[in-house]
């Protein structure tokens, strides 16, 4: 399920299924079949249903047609609804168009509810009173169309939802006080968001787990991040992917792969991560720290690698760890230029214990910059 869809566009293969009647979403990398010379496979949009469509390059001849087992259209009208359903074990493919605020919620369609410790249906869930809501997410693929944009957003609350404006799916009523609310646990496993594109002030994966819930292998791969720098005069801009938590254990194994971040006030933000992987990816232009490996009350830990990215253009350091412990830290190949701070410093980290770092293979403004590694309670890297 987790495939990788490279994008770029294909002329003949618009034409011709536009001439079948079918919306042309997205194309994917050309490969070569010796019994059809070299052909393009593209994800379309008939009636709801995904298909993923071959064509012969050299005629545009329509070799297959097949629709996507255990696929999920969504548009920006259904997108919520679709987010409620049993989505575990699904491809999510968000149709062209505009995307506003959305969240990965629990809803009546995929809940475990609780009171007071004792399960209850779903079914007799009362209209008023506490409850605790536990959904899993397991084996999901996101992926959005080329034209589809997100100007919201993407949220996830693991914690006491209640007050104004907050809503209770399960029970489909207000959340007004205390009296009237919900614990939220929203585990994720094994899922992937893919060429997602935020744009706006507001836009952002935005995750905050502070409870028993978790986040375990999660990937974010060609998804991408513009203008989303708002408040930046008083310094409470979002980030762009925002991962926050008071404790450890709740992020383990986060990858962000080949994304881009521009205009944003802070690119990546992972609190008490356990196993993070920023690679591939590039940053420009942002307000604070591009990449951000923070600690709250637990430390971040495990394997910590930052490599083969771009960063430039930053106003305050390229990279910033917090406090962490038993970690293993990797900084490597990564291509820096006018991203340190007002000290010149490109790298700081709080208080490591029993960790160890490396910082190799890293240019500043096209020098070669100098090999580090040590076990050394705090690190800095100054240009």
């Amino acid at each position: 399920m987790k495939k990788i869809i490279l994008v770029f566009s294909a002329l003949v293969l618009a034409v011709m299924l536009a001439a079948c009647s079918l919306e042309v979403t997205d194309s994917v990398l050309s490969d070569f079949d010796s019994s059809y010379g070299k052909t393009t496979s593209a994800y379309v949009v008939e009636d709801g249903q995904l298909y993923e469509v071959t064509v012969r390059d050299l005629t545009g001849e329509i070799i297959s047609k097949e629709p996507v087992p255990d696929s999920i259209v969504a548009t920006p009208e259904t997108a919520q609804a679709v987010l409620d359903s049993d989505i575990s074990g699904k491809l999510v493919y968000f149709d062209r168009g505009t995307y506003g605020s959305l969240e990965l919620r629990p809803s009546k369609n995929d809940v475990t509810a609780y009171r007071s410790g004792t399960q209850v249906p779903v079914d007799q869930l009362e209209s008023t009173g506490v409850y605790t809501y536990i959904r899993n997410i397991d084996d999901v693929h996101f992926l959005a169309s080329d034209e589809a944009v997100f100007t919201g957003s993407f949220r996830i609350r693991s914690t006491h939802i209640y007050g104004d404006g907050n809503y209770d799916a399960v029970r489909e009523v207000e959340c007004v006080n205390t009296t009237t609310s919900y614990y939220s646990q929203v585990n994720l496993n094994r899922v992937w968001f893919e060429n997602m594109k935020f744009s706006g002030e507001s836009s952002q994966f935005n995750f905050g787990y502070y409870n028993d819930a978790a986040a375990h292998d999660v990937t974010f791969i060609r998804c991408s991040f513009s203008n989303n720098d708002s408040d930046l005069t008083s310094g409470g801009g979002v980030a762009a992917i925002r991962l926050a938590a008071d404790n450890s254990g709740k992020y383990n194994d986060i990858t962000v792969d080949s994304c881009c971040f521009s205009s944003c006030y802070q690119g990546v933000y992972i609190q008490c991560g356990d196993g993070i992987e920023v690679i591939n990816s590039d940053f420009d232009g942002t307000e604070h720290n591009a990449i951000a490996v923070q600690s709250s009350t637990d430390s971040f830990s495990g394997s910590v690698v930052i490599r083969n990215n771009h960063i430039s253009n930053t106003n305050d350091r390229a990279v910033r760890f917090g406090n962490g412990s038993d970690a293993k830290i990797e900084v490597s190949g990564n291509k820096f230029a006018s991203a340190v701070d007002s000290d010149g410093q490109l790298l700081k980290s709080g208080t490591l214990t029993s960790c160890s770092y490396r910082f190799s293979s890293n240019t500043y403004d096209g020098q070669l910059l100098e090999d580090v590694s040590g076990t050394d309670a705090s690190w800095i890297v100054t240009v």
